[in-house]
């Protein structure tokens, strides 16, 4: 089941960077609002909103940081760091008490 998990998040994951790609700083906040709904996890439901409020303060220094990610890094090692990070990491990952469990 995580196999068709991590494909189906994967495939929906390049879906958002296309969307993401036409327009970073424009788009990153509609689609922030959009995966809001397929966030379950309380502790990724505080990183969501910490997101949404750093896309939302252009001064930030992480902000800064996001526009130099969309436009000096190229779209293999973007798909790949997000794919990494969210997919494999965030929803595919198990959580290090259920990790914690099974070595018990």
């Amino acid at each position: 089941m995580a196999k068709v998990k991590q494909l189906v998040s994967t495939k929906v994951m390049n879906e958002g960077l296309k969307y993401i790609e036409k327009d970073p700083m424009d788009n990153l906040p509609k689609l922030l609002d959009w995966s809001e709904k397929l966030v379950t996890r309380e502790n990724h439901k505080g990183f969501h909103r910490k997101f949404q409020e750093i896309v939302a303060d252009p001064d930030s220094n992480w902000y800064k940081l996001i526009e130099r990610f969309f436009s000096e890094l190229s779209p293999a090692s973007k798909e790949k760091f997000l794919v990494n990070y969210m997919v494999n990491s965030g929803i595919v990952g198990i959580p290090m008490q259920d990790k914690a469990k099974k070595k018990i």
